[in-house]
């Protein structure tokens, strides 16, 4: 199977082979690959990754490390010394299951058998069933559907999606760096996170393994929602740095995926950030896709989660190109289809050229700002709010001074970039009819319309999940 656009994440191809047994995620060549195997690790790999995906276990945490190599003097340690034994007991016989793909992932069956030095295939104490020698991977799948501890690590994998960081773990003894309120802290997180994931994931399982009800509850949670504190406030320090220190621990706003983010800007601007091959800007690997804490599934396999200086820089970039883009081809459209500017045309002033209010159009571009401060930030506001008035000032401030430099010859009335004029669809890069193009602003106020959504549109609450 073949993709026309590999960087497309909603492009899917159906593909399947007759000549491999499938048996789900488990012998996916995506996976397999990811997770390969050689001569010597043989398949050990993929099972430590099985264990800890799907029986949310650490089976490197299962005995004390590192281990003195001077104490190993058995032929076979692995199975004979007990330091060794106490991981590979678990380990190994996963790792027969694999037996039968290759070091990529191909479906190759080995023609003397499983290493006879390693434990038999098998699941924990129950050995692999003669009947299911040519099909492992599935009676695998059927083992852990059943084992309680698939559905912790469901549970906990939805977490990480959802929330976007992981569960907060015990501290360890060796662990110096934490002051004894931030290992206090991290204990009362660690057993209130566990005490609601584990109801979380009772109902998983009585829901006969319905995703869907992970996904309800997690959302309704207070670690998605951030809705209590762990600790009631008061006036002791110590109680107070407790709390702090717990808070700390809590899952803050997210940044945006740059496929959310093109996803965000298509639904609210109705604009496409494109290449001249229809490959978006912020997806693709050879773009920002990769800048941007996108993941390729090849070398880049861990999303970046803090931006960087130079995510600040597309980010500003986003907001710049975005804003000219769709400010003034969002004036050309009829009223009802508008997205940003349903109330004004984009010569309205708030007042007339001697310095008299127009009533109906200053409380026009109020009402556009409060539009689009919901629109664009999800915020609601109200007559007096901070933010509001001050985004007001600051699309009047702009408007003359704008006006004033054309007064004065510093500026011209002519939209001086194209892609800032309203001439073209954006998206499909049709010519607009020439009574509704718009190539010059003698007022300045469409220049001040780009300047409140680039600033909207650089603003947190529209780069993150919050």
């Amino acid at each position: 199977a073949s993709f026309v656009d590999p960087s497309d994440a909603d492009e899917w191809v159906p593909a399947k082979s007759s000549k491999r047994p499938h048996a789900g995620i488990l012998s996916s060549p995506m996976v397999l690959s990811r997770f390969p195997t050689t001569p010597t690790n043989r398949n050990r790999h993929r099972s430590r990754t099985v264990w800890d995906a799907f029986l949310a276990t650490d089976v490197m945490a299962l005995a004390d490390r590192p281990i003195d190599p001077t104490g190993i003097v058995e032929h076979n340690p692995t199975m004979f010394n007990p330091d060794c034994s106490v991981c590979h007991a678990v380990i190994d016989p996963l790792a027969g299951l694999f037996a039968n793909w290759g070091p990529q992932g191909q479906y190759a069956p080995p023609k003397d058998g499983w290493f006879a030095d390693m434990l038999p295939p098998g699941f924990e104490a129950k050995k692999q069933p003669a009947a299911d020698a040519t099909e492992p991977l599935r009676w695998l799948g059927q083992q852990i559907a059943a084992d309680p501890r698939f559905a912790t690590a469901v549970v906990r994998q939805a977490y990480e999606m959802l929330v976007g960081v992981p569960v907060v773990q015990l501290p360890s003894d060796e662990d110096a760096s934490l002051t004894p309120v931030e290992r206090a802290a991290r204990v009362a997180v660690h057993k209130a996170q566990q005490a609601e994931l584990q109801a979380v994931a009772a109902a998983f399982t009585a829901a006969k393994q319905d995703y869907r009800v992970v996904v309800r509850q997690l959302v309704a949670s207070r670690w998605f929602r951030a809705g209590r504190l762990l600790t009631a406030p008061t006036g002791d320090p110590t109680a107070v740095a407790l709390r702090n220190a717990e808070l700390a621990l809590l899952p803050g706003a997210q940044l945006l995926r740059p496929e959310d983010l093109d996803r965000k800007l298509e639904a609210t601007l109705g604009t496409l950030w494109r290449r001249w091959d229809g490959a978006s800007y912020l997806t693709h690997p050879n773009e920002y896709g990769i800048f941007y804490g996108g993941i390729d599934s090849n070398a880049v396999t861990r999303r970046i989660r803090t931006p960087n200086g130079l995510m600040a820089a597309v980010q500003a970039r986003i907001a710049n190109e975005h804003a000219c883009l769709a400010v003034p081809f969002d004036f050309t459209l009829p009223v009802q289809e508008r997205r940003l500017f349903p109330y004004i045309e984009a010569n309205f002033l708030p007042a007339d050229a001697y310095g008299n209010p127009i009533p109906a159009a200053a409380l026009a571009i109020r009402e556009t700002i409060r539009r689009l401060g919901w629109h664009l930030l999800g915020q609601r506001w109200a007559d007096g709010d901070e933010d509001f008035e001050e985004l007001y000032g600051f699309w009047l401030e702009v408007q003359q001074q704008g006006a004033a430099e054309i007064g004065s010859g510093g500026a011209s009335a002519t939209l001086q970039w194209w892609e800032c004029r309203g001439v073209t669809d954006p998206n499909t890069k049709a010519s607009i009819a020439a009574g509704k193009q718009i190539t010059t602003d003698p007022s300045y106020t469409l220049r001040a319309w780009l300047a409140v959504v680039t600033l909207l549109l650089n603003d947190a609450q529209f780069l993150y999940a919050l």
